[in-house]
């Protein structure tokens, strides 16, 4: 994430219409409310930007943390990823260009 992005003025005015939570726990209050108005959740785990290998296997846990809670809760249908949270860009355009 760009160091000029404005996390705090997000969380203080939009965060709460459009995420329940920076964690799957965090999560589950909403989960449960919107459930009880019959709307099902979405997992969206979106994270991308960075280069190092360490952050590439965290994000690639929190992503299948996120499948394994969609897969066995009925008020969550399904979660999303973006893959270029799992690896570095020019590696991914490589793939995309099946270039070896």
């Amino acid at each position: 994430m760009p160091l000029w992005f404005p996390i705090p003025i997000i969380k203080a005015t939009i965060f709460k219409q459009f995420c329940g939570g920076e964690s799957i726990d965090e999560c589950e209050q909403k989960i449960t409310e919107l459930n009880s108005l019959n709307v099902k959740t979405i997992l969206d785990y979106s994270v991308e930007g960075k280069e190092e290998e360490t952050v590439f296997d965290e994000n690639l846990q929190e992503a299948l943390r996120a499948i394994k809670k969609a897969s066995n809760n009925p008020n969550i249908p399904f979660s999303v990823f973006k893959p270029t949270g799992f690896g570095r860009f020019d590696l991914l355009e490589k793939v995309n260009e099946k270039k070896h």
